[in-house]
Parts: structure tokens; C-alpha cells; sequence
């Protein structure tokens, strides 16, 4: 008997031994990522700890999360529950089975399924967020789109996605492709590495993939390649591809993606330098890039909300600028992926953080909103939606899903015209559109409403129930009138609405300017109504003042400027409703003679001196002559000292000096509030003399002048 009980517990040994020797097999595999060959082994661990009670709960963990993570859905979703029934669930774990419910269509166990999870955990924020989102999945997966899908290959046995057009046909994604040991099977699904391919012809677009379909314009290197993307002239290409350089995560050494760049020249595709961005330790792919040169591209590096997020670069000449995120109207705290800005500028995406039907959904954004809208079936499904393209104006695009079988193949999108499409285009009557106007839709035969606003391209696109009629009203602002359009939806079809907003208050600017066209600062405005002086204004530095006219009601303009005729302008009367917001005028100064020229350079001083030279007190006297004229304008004389001398001493001199014009002036007979002295010293020189300088007599006396100014 002894040697009996000692031979059991040596079985018992190695039983335990073998275990554990595969459970390190199982997890070097995963760290691998080399998932479906580790399943298998979970497989059987977690077999074993379910009959035999021999292990732990881990295996049902892991054995769950490596069936998700190699795409078998079912497999996962048993392992979930099981989890969750028998109470070893973590957060993670329920947050998981929420998703497998969605993805394997067992949408009626999830309430069932919030409910026991905040049982277990009756105050975790996520599990509550869930509970709120409840009754919006309730309505997602009734709510439907005015899209036919329809499956664009169907005998193709390869997983395919990311379809994109291309010349007359199409580009996408696929593992159909293996030469001999070039292509060998990726271990994480089973699959064959992906590469690029092309069917010109969009009549044969079912039949058998061939090496001739392989797309060759640029090289496949032997691991992951796509999707693949073009700037809308079709002159640059942007491919996601794995790296050649290994990261490190968490010990693991990774190949993880990275944006290639390619620029077409004489008709081939040349790579140019790496994109900047790219680095070992995280991935960035899947771009997509506007008209304006704005590239937004999914990206997992630190910083972000979580998972994978969108960010956003901009070409700036002659590199990209700092990657921004999105933010948390775009991303969340899982995956946002394959981005696509359309001709009217919405962005659309995939993400698994938005509540959705089950894995990747598909959304749009018009980058203003708080949260993405939904595209609601046949679009989405209860698998991954991903990478679309559409084209806004024919209705027609594609997708990528694995709702079948869990496989990823293209579909082909086709509006179809169920109800009525109404697209409101908000402008002002100049032509300028109007982004992030806000409207309200009010359909008037069931009498509600409701408030919406334009997208970046200020248009507004809603589906209208036939048979009804509609308002969509602007209810007008501090600027701009109310103005509506109305529309009865008899007949399906596509249709479009303007608003062509008029704006109230109608501006005037007005720029003093030279016969040559320079533009003149410290020019005096004086302001008439109905021949009664209303208000003066100097012109700063701008050159120009801008006023609301409808206000204040001004009627012409007389200006004066030092060494210029005065001019005069007449101001139309402002309309109360029009397109054009600013009256634009030009007030032309017209420079006086020689012999009226007041040239006050020829002010001098000797060194140290404040006394006027005989020279000066000419420039004086056609000062004096032209304030006879302008009794009503006051002025400033200024004097300025080179820095020799100190700063103090320069600034005395520099009083003296305006002081003695000033009171040369006044003895001429011009009232003395008509003028005022002012002394700034050295603080003001006109040239690089300052102390410490060497510096010619010459470019000292530059800074030994007298200037003169209007003041209001």
C-alpha cells in the first residue's frame, strides 16, 4: 500500500509537471502573438480545470482573450460567460462578453448580462456607463441607413478589406497571395501576410485572384502591406506597412506599423523619406488626407485616450506639422481606426468605444459635434465594420466586415432612395458659407422640432419621411436676419436647399492711403451728419478704421494729414437688408507742393544747443501758416536727442528743444492749446546709435530731429 500511494503521487507529479510545462508553452506562444496555435493548448488547460478541477480560473481568462484575439468569436464568448457565471469575472472580463454579446447576436443577454456584472460590482463607473447605453443598442439595432450592402466578391477565399478606387478599378487588401516560402502564414490568425491587390476590370471583380493581380507599382517587402490611401489628385500614396525595426513592449519585441510615403513622378511611385512620426515602440497607419493637406492617421502612441486614436498632421511647406489628437469627440478609451474625409469633408471611422451593434462600427463625424453619428444598418453589423469609402454625390462606396463567418471581405455600398434626401447649403447671399450654423427642422405635419447645425462645409443633410412637410429655419443673430426654407417631401429622390442669409448690420472701412497707394497712419477723420461735426478719429497704425454705419449713421468724411490737401469722402447710406457686409472706401491724400511742404528735417540744432538755427524757423512758418488754416486741429511737436551725453541731460535738451518751436510758433500767433511741446530725448532714435556705438556726425544728426503729429 505504501508503495502503491507513493507511485500515485508520482503520477500525480508529473500530471502536474506536464501542466505547467504546457500553460509556459501556451504563454510563450501568446507572447509570440502567435494566437491560433495557442488556443488549442487553453483549450485543453481550461478543459481540465472545468472537469477535473486541476489549475486555476486564469485558464478560462486566457483561453477567452486568445480565442477574441484570433477572431473566433463563439469560442470567446462561451469562455466569457462561463466566467462570468461562475463569478471570476473582472471588469475587463464583462466588458468583453458585452462586446462578444453584441458581436455573436445574443443582443438579448446583454441587459442580463449589465445587470449581474453590477451586482458583482455595484459602483464601477464603466459597468454603469454600459447600463446608460442600454437603451440607445436598443435602437441601434433597429435603426437603418438608406444604404443597400451587397457582397462585392463573393467566391473569394482570401480575407479582404480596405478597398479604395483606382484608375478604372479598384485597390484592396488581401492574403490571397503566397510565392512558395516569400509569404508564409501569420501566426496570429492563420492567414497569409497581406499584400496589395488590383482588378482593373470592375465586370470580373469575383473572379480567382492571380499573381497578375498582385498590384506592382511598388514593392511588397515580405510582411504586412496596407491599407493603402491617396491624396485626392492622386499624387502622393500613403501605405501602412510593418516595420523593419523591432520595438520593445513590455519585453516582447514587436513589429509594429508604420506610414510609408510615396510621391508619383513621371508616371512611377517614389518613396520619399520615412515619415517623421514613425518609431519602433508604436504603431501609426491607416491615413486618409483632405484637400487642405490635413492627415489624419490611427496611431497607439503614448498620450492618448487609450487603445488606438486618431490624430491629425498638416503638410506645411516642406515638413508635417506636431501630430494632434482628435479628442474626445472623436476618441475614446479603445480602438478608433481606418479614417476617410469625404468630398464634404465629414470623417468617417471605425471604433469599438462608441456604443455600437457589436465589434467595429462604422461612424461619422462632422468634427463639431460632441459625439459621431452612428451609420445604423445594413452599414454596421453585429461583426467589424470598417474602412469606408464613399463617394457623398453618386451614393456609392465600400466597407470592409467579417460579418460572415468572422472572415473580412469587401462590400459594396449603394444609396438607395427610400424616403426623401434634403441637403441644406447655409451661406451668406455674398457666396461665404457658413459652418456650424445653428437651424432648427421642424416638421410641420406631426408638429415637432428640433435643433441641428451645418457641418465645416456649412451644409446640412437629414433623411425626411415622405408625405411631410418641413421647415428649416434660421432664427436669425445680432448680425444676420432669420430666414427659412420650406419643403414638402412628395417624392423620393435627392434634393437640395439653399439659405442665402442676409446680413444686418452692414460695416464701413475706410484706409488713407497715398496717389501711389501707401498706406497712411495718423491721418485725422473728421465725421459729418446732415453737415453737423459728429466725431474726429486718428487712424493707428493699421491705416484703416472700420465702424457700423447703421449705428451711426455718418454721411461724408473730411480727413487732414501734414503735408497733404485734405480730402473729402462721401459715405453711401447703408441698406437694411443686403448681401454685402463692409462698404470698402479709399480716402486719397493728395501731397502738397514744395513750397507748402513743411520738411522738418531742415529743424536743426547744433551740438548741445536748443536755440533755432535761421534755417529752421522757414519749415516753422509753414507749420504756423497751415494751423491758421486748420483752426480746429491740434498737434504735437516732438524733439529728440542723438545719445551722446547722458540720458538725463539728452532728455532736458530735448524739452528745450521743442519748447523753443513751440514758443517761436505761439509768438506767430497760433493759440497755445492749438500746440503742444514734447521732449522724448534718446529714447527714440531712428538708427543703431545708441551708447557705446561709434557712430559718422552724420547718423548723430539723424537723431537730432523735430517731428510733428495730429492728435485727436
Amino acid at each position: 500500500m505504501k508503495y502503491l500511494y507513493t507511485l500515485l503521487l508520482c503520477i500525480s507529479a508529473q500530471l502536474l509537471l506536464a501542466q505547467q510545462l504546457k500553460e509556459k508553452y501556451a504563454i510563450s506562444l501568446n507572447n509570440k502573438l502567435a494566437y491560433y496555435e495557442a488556443l488549442p493548448v487553453w483549450e485543453e488547460l481550461a478543459v481540465n480545470f472545468i472537469e477535473k478541477k486541476k489549475g486555476k480560473p486564469e485558464y478560462i481568462r486566457n483561453t477567452a482573450n486568445t480565442a477574441f484575439k484570433c477572431e473566433q468569436y463563439a469560442k470567446a464568448y462561451y469562455w466569457d460567460s462561463l466566467l462570468a457565471m461562475n463569478q471570476w469575472a473582472n471588469i475587463q472580463d464583462w466588458e468583453q462578453l458585452f462586446d462578444l454579446a453584441n458581436i455573436n447576436q445574443k443582443q438579448q443577454q446583454l441587459g442580463h448580462y449589465v445587470n449581474l456584472a453590477l451586482q458583482q460590482f455595484p459602483a464601477e463607473k464603466k459597468l454603469m456607463n454600459w447600463k446608460s447605453k442600454l437603451p440607445t443598442l436598443a435602437i441601434m439595432d433597429t435603426a437603418k441607413s438608406d444604404y443597400e450592402v451587397k457582397l462585392l466578391r463573393p467566391s473569394s477565399q482570401a480575407e479582404e478589406f480596405a478597398a479604395v478606387p483606382y484608375k478604372k478599378g479598384i485597390l484592396f487588401v488581401s492574403t490571397q497571395f503566397k510565392h512558395n516560402l516569400y509569404n508564409n502564414n501569420y501566426a496570429r490568425t492563420n492567414q497569409h501576410y497581406t499584400e496589395i491587390a488590383y482588378i482593373e476590370n470592375l465586370k470580373e471583380v469575383d473572379k480567382k485572384l492571380r499573381y497578375k493581380n498582385k498590384w506592382k507599382e511598388i514593392e511588397f517587402i515580405g510582411a504586412h502591406d496596407g491599407p493603402i490611401a491617396f491624396s485626392k489628385d492622386f499624387k502622393k500614396l500613403f501605405l501602412t506597412r510593418n516595420q523593419s525595426n523591432l520595438g520593445d513592449n513590455s519585453g516582447l519585441k514587436l513589429s509594429k506599423l508604420e506610414l510609408v510615403i510615396f510621391n508619383k513622378k513621371a508616371g512611377n511611385w517614389e518613396q520619399e523619406s520615412n515619415f517623421p512620426f514613425n518609431k519602433p515602440d508604436y504603431s501609426i497607419g491607416h491615413a486618409a488626407i483632405d484637400t487642405n493637406k490635413n492627415l489624419i492617421f490611427a496611431s497607439d502612441m503614448p498620450g492618448g485616450f487609450g487603445g488606438t486614436d486618431l490624430y491629425q498632421c498638416t503638410w506645411l511647406v516642406d515638413h508635417w506639422s506636431e501630430p494632434m489628437n482628435l479628442g474626445s469627440s472623436i476618441n475614446t478609451a479603445k480602438d478608433e481606426l481606418f479614417p476617410f474625409i469625404s468630398s464634404r469633408g465629414y470623417l468617417y471611422f471605425a471604433s469599438n468605444g462608441w456604443p455600437g451593434i457589436g465589434g467595429l462600427d462604422i461612424f461619422r463625424s462632422d468634427r463639431m459635434s460632441d459625439e459621431p453619428e452612428h451609420l445604423g444598418l445594413p452599414i454596421n453589423s453585429a461583426g467589424d465594420d470598417f474602412a469606408l469609402t464613399i463617394n457623398e454625390e453618386t451614393g456609392k462606396g465600400y466597407i470592409s466586415s467579417n460579418r460572415n463567418q468572422q472572415k473580412d471581405q469587401l462590400y459594396e455600398l449603394n444609396r438607395i432612395v427610400l424616403g426623401v434626401d434634403l441637403e441644406v447649403k447655409a451661406t451668406a447671399c455674398s457666396g461665404r458659407i457658413l459652418p456650424a450654423l445653428p437651424l432648427v427642422l421642424k416638421d410641420k405635419t406631426n408638429q415637432t422640432e428640433r435643433k441641428v447645425q451645418t457641418n465645416s462645409n456649412g451644409i446640412y443633410q437629414v433623411a425626411l419621411q415622405k408625405g411631410h412637410s418641413y421647415t428649416i429655419l434660421f432664427a436669425g443673430d445680432a448680425n444676420t436676419h432669420a430666414d427659412s426654407v420650406v419643403f414638402q417631401a412628395k417624392t423620393p429622390g435627392h434634393f437640395q436647399k439653399t439659405l442665402k442669409l442676409k446680413t444686418k448690420e452692414q460695416y464701413t472701412s475706410i484706409a488713407t492711403l497715398t496717389e501711389n497707394g501707401t498706406s497712411l497712419t495718423g491721418t485725422m477723420l473728421n465725421f459729418y451728419h446732415n453737415g453737423y461735426f459728429i466725431k474726429k478719429q486718428l487712424i493707428d497704425s493699421t491705416g484703416k478704421t472700420v465702424f457700423n454705419n447703421n449705428k451711426e449713421k455718418l454721411d461724408s468724411v473730411h480727413a487732414n494729414y501734414i503735408n497733404f490737401d485734405d480730402a473729402h469722402l462721401t459715405l453711401v447710406k447703408p441698406a437694411k437688408s443686403t448681401c454685402l457686409d463692409t462698404l470698402f472706401y479709399k480716402l486719397i491724400f493728395k501731397q502738397k507742393n514744395a513750397d507748402e511742404f513743411i520738411n522738418l528735417k531742415n529743424i536743426y540744432y547744433s551740438l548741445d544747443k536748443s536755440f533755432l538755427r535761421p534755417e529752421s524757423k522757414i519749415e516753422l512758418d509753414k507749420l504756423v501758416k497751415y494751423l491758421k488754416e486748420h483752426p480746429d486741429l491740434k498737434v504735437e511737436l516732438s524733439s529728440h536727442t542723438d545719445s551722446r551725453e547722458s540720458t538725463q541731460y539728452n532728455l532736458a535738451l530735448s524739452k528745450r528743444r521743442s519748447n523753443s518751436c513751440v514758443r517761436y510758433i505761439i509768438k506767430q500767433g497760433i493759440p497755445a492749446q492749438q500746440i503742444i511741446a514734447k521732449g522724448y530725448g534718446e529714447s527714440q532714435l531712428v538708427n543703431g546709435c545708441s551708447d557705446g556705438i561709434k557712430c559718422t556726425e552724420e547718423e548723430h544728426q539723424q537723431n537730432r530731429r523735430t517731428e510733428l503729429r495730429l492728435l485727436e
